[in-house]
């Protein structure tokens, strides 16, 4: 078997929570040494970063967490430059689907 995929995360973001940028030179050594799709992660709420980031080549995708869960239609506010909504990090890791299934679409706002 071989690795299905690399999975760069910006280390700042996690240890500090700031979401600082990927160590570029690392980041650049890791997609053309690693044979296989290179998906990057720690952008938080800098969609443009991550777009220059994939346009210039330092990864083949982007995976958002958090904006993921407070934008359930994520892809379509990215697509259309809509406005993100802001995550209730007190939900996070709670029990139930308060925080996770209950954040609006634009099209229910």
């Amino acid at each position: 078997r071989k690795c299905a995929y690399l999975h760069l995360f910006s280390h700042y973001f996690g240890a500090h929570g700031w979401n600082g940028p990927f160590d570029r030179a690392l980041a650049e050594g890791m997609k053309k040494n690693f044979n296989g799709p290179v998906v990057l992660n720690g952008y938080s709420r800098d969609v443009a970063s991550a777009e220059r980031d994939l346009r210039e080549g330092l990864g083949d995708a982007v995976a958002f967490g958090k904006l993921a869960i407070s934008n359930p239609d994520l892809p379509e506010r990215i697509r259309d430059g809509a406005p993100l909504a802001e995550w209730d990090a007190s939900q996070f890791y709670g029990v139930g689907g308060k925080g996770y299934n209950d954040y609006p679409t634009l099209a229910t706002k």
